[in-house]
Order: structure tokens, then C-alpha cells, then sequence
């Protein structure tokens, strides 16, 4: 066994014999005499821990060879050339400091103290190897900081504490090294790597309905709110902490702290039959069964319709790619969601109590696996938390189903079989839609869409169709179901004027006042960097909500379009933030009506010189111009559906029991469907972005039921509720 001698430049030799459960007595390679060397810059030799023997409470220590350590082979090894620590943590708690990494604080006895040394090791364990008990599932070649706390009066001795720590300091490779931790001991462990686990996630999947362009009268047959149950494979890789703490008896709390503001990357290996990931059905047989009303038929009646067994596999590949990056995106919002409270996995464990399989549960997720720990009913096992729950109970994970041309076919299983099923890489939405739609959307021949953006914008094109014809009632879609309207942003690389532009939409949106986001807003000061983060804009849409877009209230009539011009130039202002310098120029004309009317007035070729006099620059009057024909465009085609579908409102008020074929009802309903085609064969881009959802949104009085949630590691926001209104006219929209 090897001995431990302490020396400082101050005179003091002291010997450490490590005890039987130390790291030094089990893992130690080469037995030896090991000198460590501490790096006081007084004496501290005759000091008590409250006299504040070290200064700013921590001081260095390095050993005089490299030490390595393992069961079989080498796993770990200490760097002579590394500086350990040995620190005090004083105070009512340890780990509660705004600057610690990982937080989730550990009380203080009061007149008590930790004692803590802290050790840098470098995994020796090359990749492919199986894991070693001291691997603790981080990444081979990385440096893995371990520290013991320990909790003594503050009237103990600093050299007796130190050289407790050296003789009793653990690895936690096991349950022996656990075992001989004193009550109150704790153990971390930081670094980089990956925690894997098996669990069923929960989708509840939501369906949204949309029509196309020339779409027939069919009540459509739709399930909404099913839940979808998949078991996957989870592998969450980053920065993160294993942490135990000895309890009173025999108890310990093992706990799994993610770095704070740290990114994890996740993925999802979904877990589907051998005959499924063969060409199978199952997987879509359970997404058709989750949003259609009637029964699925076997993949044989599929095959009769056309469908080929090479078809089925690729879609149900498609699908399976679909369900797993929706559970990712879920999971890894959940992560970058703590923060103060930054447990993502955390267990109470009583030894007296654990069994065969808990044991081996535990065991195992000191490795990294914590699919066993995670499974309920071990005995000697109380879970404590577990980002993966929200999963399990489809809180925050949505599987979008959109059903785009679902009112031609009115049933979910015919979209299918006479149309085309497409995934969204990027967010895993669902696509199935008919011939017509799939003509409008490029998509690879494993049936991903081409473009994300441009899928989506496409969407949103169909919702205001969907909204046009539910307006005219010539389509039913039931009382309950609501048409979606959903936008979605990721950025790898998220700066301040991102977020600032994010909080900026959910103000718009009547989601956050003011006030909320510049507080939001102060607390991030003097953040540069924000990672990764995702924005999810949801808002859903009733037939009531519907004619409101079109149709005034009061009057009934077509709502004008100078009406029309007042809401798009009110919701550019909102989405300009005043607290960028660049937008001054674009936001006059929006707040300013005299000269809007000016810019009608002239036309855009004489725009630089109405400008003129302001010094508006090429780039300025080309932001403003783009502007000007977004909102036009916008006004026009509203205006223009609007006044059709007046006509058609009119027709089946005053004749309820009117044939469909009748020459009168078919006129206008033609009238309708040139003005929608007129709206998709000119759509601006920017309907497809956070302007289009703000202009409906306005246009339906601000009544529909929206979500906004914005997730990074620095600032994560899920908001649901309106505030209170207040109606202002176009300039002076509360900035």
C-alpha cells in the first residue's frame, strides 16, 4: 500500500496512510511512496479551518510523479505537472454560488465547513474498449476534474482535515468506494461525455387540416390529441457532473448536473420491429391511427392501391427519421432549459435495500447507462428527477401531422394512399398531402423536403386558404378542430439580436409586455454568446377566427384594404425593434401615414426621391421599398378574398338549401378560388416568417390560441397567456 507524505516550504512533514477504501489502496497502479507537495504561501501547520488558513480560501498542490490508476489496465492517470486544489467552502450552502457551473446547492451545518481537494485525471481508456469501472461514460482522452468534500467543524484543524482527505479520498468506481464515504461526504466528478438510456416517450400529435386550391366539399375525418408511445435509445452527450452525496444510514444521492449554459447534443435511436425497419407498416399504421377517425387498413390493402413494398419502407423510414428528431428537439429543449436548478438526473439510493437488479441498475449508471435506474419498481431506488419524465408523459413533445388537402378527400387513410407523405428534417412535422401539394413541394426521394422553409411557407400559404374556405363555410372541419399556422427557427450560432428579436415577437404577439422583455433583456447583459436555441410559434385557428380575418364583425362586410395596408405596416413596426439604429429608416413609413400615402401616391420609382431629403441611402430605400410590396401584396390579396368571400357568404345566407352545382354558387366559388390563386402565385417570403403569423394574428383580433417557446441554455421562455389589450392605431405601437 502506498504512503502519502505531505510537505510544504514551510517545514511541515506529515504522513498520510490512505485507508482501505481510498482510490490510492484500489485503483493504485504502483504502490509506492507518493509525495504531494502543498503550495501555502503561510504556515498552516497550527491553524484551525474557521482561522482562513488559505488565501481566498483554496491553495495549490501537485504530486512529485505521474500516478496511475485502474482495475485491469491503465484507466486513469494524474499529470505530476497538474496543479490540484484544496479549498474551504464555508457559508449556509456549498455549490450556491451564481458562478458555480453546475449549482444545486448542499446545506451547511451552521459552525461547519467543507474541506474539499479537487484532482485533474486524464481517461486513459482508448475508444472501443469496454467500459472500465472508471470511465464513468466520459470521453476517452479528456480530462476529468474529481473532487471530495468533506464536512468538519470550523474548529478542526486545517492539517489533520487535509490529511483525512488524502487518506480517505474516493472514486466512486463502485459501490465499496460509496460505501466508505462518511455522512455528509461528497463526490464530483466533471467532464465531457455521454450518458445513454432507454425509455418510451409519449407524442400526443397534433393534426392540422389544410386545404388546397380548388378543393372539394368533403367533411373531413380527423382524430386530434391521440398519443403515440415510442421506446428509444437516448444519448445525451456534453458537459456534465456525477455527483454523490453520503446521506444519514446508509443512503446516498446520486445526481446528474448539466453544465449551466453548456449545449448537449441528443440522440434518438427509436426503437421499431425488424419487420418495420424491413419495409414494414407499423410505424405509419400508428401515426394514421393517431390522426384518422377511421380504421386503418393493413399494409396488403395499400399495396392493392399501388403502394409498392419499396415505397412503404422508404416512407417508413422517413416517418421513423421524423418521430426521432421531434423526441430530440423535445429532449434537448429540456436540457437547455436548466439552469439555476441544474440536475438533469437525480436518484436517492438505500443500500440496505437494494437487490440483484438494483444493484446492477446503479451500477450501471455510475457507467453512464442509466437505462436501468430509469425503469420504476427497483427496490432501494426512489427517483428524484429525470428530464426524460416530460417525455414519458408527452408534456412538451408534439409530434405536427399536416394534412394538406385533407378537405378533397376527407379521410386521413385516402390522403395517404392517393397522395405523398413528407418529413421535415429540421423540426420532424409530418406531411401528408395530396397531388396537388405535393406538386407545389420539392422532396427527395427518401421523402424529406428539400427545403424546410420553403415547406413551411407553403403551409402557411394553405392556411390562409384553409382560413378563406372555412370562412365561406364550403368546407367543414367541426366546431373543435383548428387549422395551425406554426413557425419554426434554429440557430446553431444564436446572438444577442436574435433572442432581442424573439422577445420582440412574443411583445407582438401580446405574449410579454414590455416591460417583461426588457428585463428578460437586462438580465443578459453583457452576454455575447448564446449557442444554440430554437424558436416554436404555434397558432391555431377556428372557424370563428376565420371569418374575423375576412369579414368586419359589425357591418359583415369585406374588411378594406387600406384596413388591410394598416395591419401589415402595424405588424412590420411591432417585429422593427427601435432598439436597433438600422431599422429608423424602415420604421417611418410604417408609423407614418402621411408619408405611406405619399408612397402610394408617387410609386416605388419614386421613392428615392421622396426620400431624398432624409438621406436614405441605396440599401435603406431598397429595405423600405421590399416593404412596400410585402404589405401591398398582403392588403391586396386579403382585400380581394375578402370581398369574395362576402359574395359567397351572401349567396348561401340567403339560399342555405342551394344546390352546389348551381351556376350561381360555382361562380362565385371560382371568383374565390382566382383570388387564392392569385395570393399563391405571388406570396412574399416573409409570410412564411414571424411577420405572416403577426399579420394574421392582428387581423384575427389577436384571439387565437398562441404559443411561443423560445429555448437556449442562456434564456429558455414558454409562454401561452395574452396579456391585457390595449388597441393603439399604427404609430406608436408601444415602444
Amino acid at each position: 500500500m502506498a504512503m502519502l507524505r505531505l510537505t510544504d516550504n514551510f517545514g511541515l512533514i506529515v504522513y498520510a496512510k490512505p485507508s482501505v477504501g481510498s482510490f490510492f489502496s484500489r485503483y493504485l497502479k504502483s504502490p509506492e511512496e507518493l509525495l504531494v507537495t502543498l503550495r501555502n504561501i503561510q504556515p498552516i501547520k497550527q491553524l484551525a479551518i474557521g482561522d482562513d488558513p488559505f488565501e481566498a480560501q483554496s491553495i495549490g498542490f501537485s504530486f512529485n510523479n505521474a500516478i496511475k490508476l485502474g482495475n485491469a489496465g491503465v484507466e486513469l492517470t494524474i499529470d505530476p505537472q497538474v496543479v490540484g486544489s484544496i479549498s474551504i467552502s464555508k457559508g449556509s450552502s456549498l455549490f450556491d454560488s451564481d458562478m458555480d457551473p453546475f449549482q444545486e446547492s448542499i446545506a451547511i451545518p451552521a459552525q461547519h465547513a467543507f474541506v474539499a481537494a479537487a484532482l485533474d485525471l486524464e481517461l486513459d481508456v482508448t475508444p472501443g474498449e469496454k467500459n472500465a469501472d472508471l470511465q464513468f461514460s466520459f470521453t476517452p482522452g479528456t480530462t476529468v476534474v474529481i473532487a471530495n468534500y468533506r464536512l468538519f467543524p470550523l474548529t478542526h484543524g486545517i492539517m489533520s482535515a487535509v490529511q483525512s482527505l488524502f487518506e480517505k479520498f474516493v472514486i466512486p468506481g463502485d459501490f465499496e468506494d460509496v460505501e466508505g464515504l462518511a455522512e455528509h461526504d461528497v463526490v464530483t466528478l466533471d467532464g465531457t461525455g455521454s450518458l445513454k438510456l432507454t425509455a418510451t416517450a409519449s407524442l400526443l400529435t397534433s393534426a392540422n387540416p389544410l386545404a388546397t386550391l380548388n378543393t372539394g366539399i368533403v367533411p373531413v375525418r380527423i382524430l386530434e390529441g391521440t398519443t403515440v408511445t415510442v421506446k428509444g435509445t437516448y444519448t445525451l452527450t456534453g458537459s456534465y457532473q456525477l455527483r454523490i452525496e453520503r446521506l444519514d444510514s446508509r443512503k446516498f444521492r446520486l445526481g446528474y448536473q448539466k453544465r449551466r449554459t453548456s449545449e448537449f447534443d441528443v440522440t434518438v435511436q427509436a426503437h421499431v420491429s425488424a419487420e418495420a425497419t424491413a419495409g414494414g407498416f407499423e410505424l405509419i399504421s400508428t401515426i394514421l391511427h393517431a390522426v384518422s377517425a377511421d380504421p386503418v387498413p393493413n399494409k396488403a390493402v395499400f399495396n392493392q392501391a399501388g403502394l409498392t413494398h419499396e415505397q412503404i419502407s422508404t416512407v417508413a423510414a422517413a416517418v421513423k427519421a421524423g418521430v426521432e428528431r421531434s423526441i430530440a428537439l423535445s429532449l434537448s429543449g429540456e436540457l437547455d432549459a436548466l439552469d439555476s436548478s441544474s440536475a438533469a438526473f437525480s436518484y436517492e439510493i438505500d443500500i440496505d435495500r437494494l437487490d440483484a437488479n438494483s444493484r446492477k441498475a446503479v451500477h450501471d449508471a455510475l457507467n453512464g447507462d442509466l437505462t436501468g435506474i430509469e425503469e420504476p419498481g427497483h427496490h432501494g431506488i426512489t427517483p428524484l428527477k429525470s428530464i426524460v419524465e416530460g417525455l414519458r408523459q408527452g408534456k412538451r413533445i408534439l409530434l405536427r401531422v399536416n394534412l394538406l388537402g385533407i378537405f378533397n378527400h376527407g379521410s386521413v387513410v385516402t390522403l395517404f394512399q392517393k397522395g405523398t407523405l413528407i418529413v421535415d428534417r429540421e423540426t420532424g412535422d409530418i406531411t401528408i398531402t395530396d397531388q396537388a401539394g405535393a406538386s407545389r413541394l420539392q422532396f427527395t426521394a427518401e421523402n424529406f423536403a428539400q427545403d424546410s422553409v420553403k415547406l413551411r411557407r407553403v403551409l402557411a400559404e394553405s392556411l390562409l386558404i384553409t382560413a378563406a374556405y372555412r370562412c365561406s363555410a364550403t368546407i367543414s372541419a367541426g366546431p373543435q378542430l383548428s387549422s395551425h399556422y406554426w413557425f419554426f427557427e434554429l440557430h446553431q450560432n444564436t446572438t444577442l439580436q436574435h433572442i432581442s428579436d424573439y422577445l420582440n415577437v412574443a411583445q407582438a404577439l401580446e405574449l410579454l409586455t414590455a416591460t417583461a422583455r426588457i428585463d428578460k433583456l437586462k438580465t443578459l447583459r453583457g452576454t455575447s454568446v448564446f449557442g444554440r436555441s430554437t424558436v416554436f410559434i404555434d397558432a391555431s385557428y377556428t372557424d370563428e377566427l376565420c371569418r374575423e380575418m375576412f369579414i368586419d364583425a359589425k357591418t359583415g362586410h369585406p374588411r378594406p384594404e387600406e384596413e388591410y395596408e394598416s395591419i401589415g405596416r402595424r405588424a412590420l413596426f411591432l417585429l422593427l425593434s427601435a432598439d436597433d439604429s438600422t431599422n429608423g429608416a424602415r420604421r417611418l413609413p410604417l408609423a407614418d401615414d402621411v408619408t405611406w400615402n405619399k408612397m402610394k401616391t408617387l410609386g416605388q420609382p419614386g421613392f428615392p426621391t421622396l426620400f431624398a431629403p432624409l438621406a436614405f441611402n441605396a440599401n435603406q430605400i431598397a429595405d423600405i421599398t421590399s416593404d412596400y410590396t410585402l404589405i401591398r401584396w398582403w392588403a391586396t390579396s386579403m382585400h380581394r378574398m375578402g370581398q369574395a368571400l362576402a359574395q359567397m357568404i351572401d349567396f348561401i345566407g340567403t339560399n342555405p338549401a342551394a344546390d352546389r352545382e348551381d351556376n350561381t354558387f360555382k361562380k362565385r366559388r371560382n371568383n374565390l378560388e382566382d383570388a387564392m390563386t392569385s395570393v399563391v402565385s405571388n406570396t412574399q417570403a416573409q409570410f412564411g416568417e414571424p411577420w405572416g403569423i403577426l399579420a394574421l394574428d392582428l387581423a384575427s383580433g389577436q384571439r387565437a390560441s398562441t404559443t411561443l417557446q423560445l429555448v437556449s441554455p442562456r434564456i429558455t421562455a414558454v409562454l401561452t397567456q395574452r396579456i391585457q389589450r390595449i388597441r393603439p392605431g399604427v404609430a406608436g405601437h408601444g415602444d
